[in-house]
C-alpha cells in the first residue's frame, strides 16, 4: 500500500516551548504535526481525526497522567494499539527506560535532544511501521490464496472426480461392448451424460468464479442488456433438463425491460438461479419467473419452483458464505450451494439485494433486485 496522505505526528509534552520547537522541526521535514498537552487532550484528538497518526512522540512527565500510562491506555485500545510510541523526556534511569520499554513504547529520546536524531528516529520508525503493515498485509493475501486453492482443490477432488470417473465407466463400456446397447439405451444415456456435462460444466465455471471473486479478480464491464431476451436465453441452455423433468416455464418479464450490468456476471446469476429452480422443481411442475421495475432506479427478478424446498443447509451456506463442499450433503446440493453463493457474489458487487424464501414440500422463491444503471460503480472490483 504506497503512501498517498502526508504523515501525521501527534506530540503530546505540557510545555509549550518544547511543543513548538518538535512542531517546527518536523514540518520542516514534510510531517503534519497536531499537538496536545496532555494525554486526556491526545485522546480528544484522537476520537476525532480523520487520520490517524503514523507515530506519537510522548512526554514522560505530564500533570494529568503520565507518559507510560498514555501508552497503556493506547496499547488497550485495538484503534491505537499498533501506532508507534517514542518517549521524549528528561527522565533516564534504567528503571524509567524499562518501564518506557514494558509499557508499549518504541524507542526513548532523552531530553535535550538533537534535532538530526529525532528526525531519524521518527523516519525509522514510521518506515518500520508501514513495512510491518505490508507484510502483514501480504500474509493475510497468502492466508487467503491458500485457503481459495484448498476448498477448490476439496471440491474438485469431492465433486468432479466422481463423476468424471463415472462417464469414463460408461464411454468404456459402450466402446468395448456396443452390442450391449440398444438405440434407444444409447439415446437415455447420451441424454443423461449431456445433462451430466451440463451441470459439471457449470459446477467447473462456478468454481473458477468463485475463486477469482475470493482474490478480486474480477473487472466489471457495463452493458446494456435486455432482461427478457437473456432470461429466454438461459433457460434454452437448460432445455434438456426441463424436458426430462416435465417442467414449463412462465417468463412474464416486459418486452422492453433493460439492464445496464456486466453481461456475463448477470448471465452467471441467472443460470445458477434457474438451474437451482430446475434441480429442486417436482416433475411435471412449473417454474415462474417474474421480472419487472419496482422503481424508476431498480428491477427485481423473482425464480420460483415448484419443489422440495432448499435444505436448511445450503440456505445458510449461502447467507455465512461458507459454501464447503464437504458440509453439504451432494454432489447436486455442493455445485448448488456454491452456484448459489457466486450469484450472491455477483449480486452484491452490482450493489445490489437478493433473498431466499423457502418452505419443505412447497418450493422456493430467489427475489433478486439490481439497479437498473451501473454508472455508480467502479469499474474494476477491488
Amino acid at each position: 500500500m504506497e503512501q498517498t496522505e502526508q504523515r501525521v505526528i501527534l506530540f503530546i509534552d505540557d510545555l509549550a516551548s518544547n511543543l513548538m520547537a518538535v512542531q517546527l522541526m518536523l514540518e520542516a521535514e514534510e510531517y503534519v504535526v497536531q499537538t496536545a498537552t496532555s494525554g486526556s487532550k491526545a485522546f480528544e484528538w484522537l476520537e476525532t481525526s480523520i487520520q490517524l497518526p503514523s507515530l506519537i512522540l510522548c512526554d514522560v512527565m505530564m500533570p494529568d497522567q503520565s507518559g507510560f500510562e498514555v501508552c497503556r491506555q493506547l496499547n488497550n485500545d485495538s484503534r491505537y494499539k499498533d501506532i508507534p510510541v517514542i518517549f521524549v523526556t528528561a527522565r533516564i534511569t534504567q528503571n524509567d527506560i524499562l518501564e518506557g520499554f514494558e509499557s508499549g513504547g518504541v524507542d526513548y529520546i532523552t531530553k535535550p535532544f538533537n534535532n538530526m536524531e529525532l528526525a531519524a528516529r521518527v523516519k525509522n520508525h514510521i518506515e518500520l511501521s508501514e513495512n510491518r503493515k505490508k507484510l502483514e498485509l501480504q500474509n493475510k493475501q497468502l492466508e487467503e490464496a491458500n485457503r481459495v486453492k484448498s476448498v477448490l482443490f476439496d471440491v474438485i477432488d469431492h465433486d468432479i472426480r466422481t463423476p468424471i470417473e463415472g462417464f469414463m465407466n460408461l464411454t468404456e463400456m459402450m466402446y468395448k461392448q456396443p452390442s450391449h446397447f440398444s438405440i434407444e439405451t444409447v439415446k437415455q444415456l447420451s441424454s443423461e451424460m449431456y445433462q451430466s456435462s451440463q451441470r459439471l460444466n457449470q459446477m467447473v465455471e462456478n468454481l473458477l468464479n468463485w475463486g477469482k471473486v475470493q482474490l478480486n479478480g474480477f473487472e466489471i464491464i457495463p452493458s446494456t442488456i435486455n432482461v427478457k431476451n437473456k432470461v429466454v436465453e438461459i433457460i434454452e441452455l437448460f432445455n434438456t433438463i426441463a424436458i426430462k423433468k416435465k417442467i414449463k416455464f412462465s417468463v412474464s418479464i416486459a418486452s422492453v425491460l433493460k439492464i445496464e450490468a456486466d453481461e456475463e456476471m448477470f448471465a452467471t446469476i441467472l443460470r445458477n438461479v434457474i438451474l437451482n429452480a430446475l434441480q429442486h422443481a417436482n416433475v411435471s411442475s412449473t417454474v415462474t419467473i417474474i421480472g419487472g421495475k419496482t422503481n424508476p432506479d431498480y428491477i427485481t427478478i423473482s425464480i420460483r419452483d415448484e419443489g422440495v424446498g432448499m435444505s436448511n443447509e445450503i440456505v445458510k451456506a449461502i447467507e455465512n458464505r461458507t459454501v464447503l463442499s464437504t458440509t453439504l450433503e451432494s454432489v447436486a446440493d455442493s455445485a448448488l450451494g456454491i452456484g448459489l453463493g457466486i450469484m450472491q457474489n455477483f449480486v452484491e458487487l452490482h450493489k445490489g439485494t437478493f433473498s431466499i424464501t423457502t418452505e419443505p414440500n412447497v418450493g422456493s422463491t430467489i427475489m433478486i433486485t439490481l439497479p437498473t444503471e451501473i454508472r455508480q460503480l467502479h469499474s474494476t472490483v477491488s
